[in-house]
């Protein structure tokens, strides 16, 4: 999913593509999702969820809670790529049960 409207956002998604090509949160391959583009509730929960963090909508801990309750407690990234983004994005998607 894109929108042509969001270029900060789309290049930060993009940004995953390549640093974490195999985050999973839950049995989710988020990595998969991103390459592929993701057709689920659970994709689209997580993409709604990580633009409004992207945005300052939420804070890390809720994005943390909310996205740990709807896709599961666990989050490993296969390579240990750690996620960063100037804003608090990568803060939230690092933190808990790697």
């Amino acid at each position: 999913m894109q929108n042509y409207q969001a270029t900060g956002f789309n290049g930060y998604l993009n940004s995953l593509k390549t640093a974490c090509p195999n985050l999973q949160i839950g049995a989710n391959d988020i990595g998969l999702w991103l390459q592929y583009g993701g057709v689920t509730d659970n994709y689209s929960y997580w993409l709604d969820m990580t633009s409004r963090l992207y945005y300052g909508r939420i804070g890390p801990a809720t994005y943390r809670s909310a996205v740990t309750g709807q896709l599961g407690p666990r989050l490993r990234q296969r390579r240990g790529v750690r996620l960063h983004h100037p804003q608090s994005a990568g803060e939230a998607l690092t933190r808990g049960d790697r």
